[in-house]
């Protein structure tokens, strides 16, 4: 991961913040089969984006995630705070 973050960090021109974290899925609670003689949840991270909304930057970032073919969600300050708010 650390090409993903530099290369969002240059389309950027710095603008992002980007932070990776190491998937860490206990070997009881893994779903691949054949997992428990596998590393393939070791080679998994998850990694924020945060930017300003109503920017360009969103292109980019998409842009760069596209070719590193990966699974993304998009999240709003306002959508996590109702949720703490509401106890889910």
């Amino acid at each position: 991961m650390p090409l993903l973050r530099k290369l969002i960090i240059r389309a950027t021109r710095c603008k992002v913040f980007v932070h990776s974290y190491s998937l860490d899925v206990h070997r009881a609670d893994q779903f691949v089969e054949g997992s428990k003689n596998s590393d393939y949840h070791d080679q998994k991270q998850i990694y924020i984006v945060a930017y300003g909304a109503g920017s360009n930057l969103e292109t980019k970032v998409n842009r760069v995630l596209a070719g590193f073919g990966n699974d993304s969600w998009e999240l709003s300050v306002d959508e996590i705070q109702q949720e703490l708010d509401s106890g889910k």
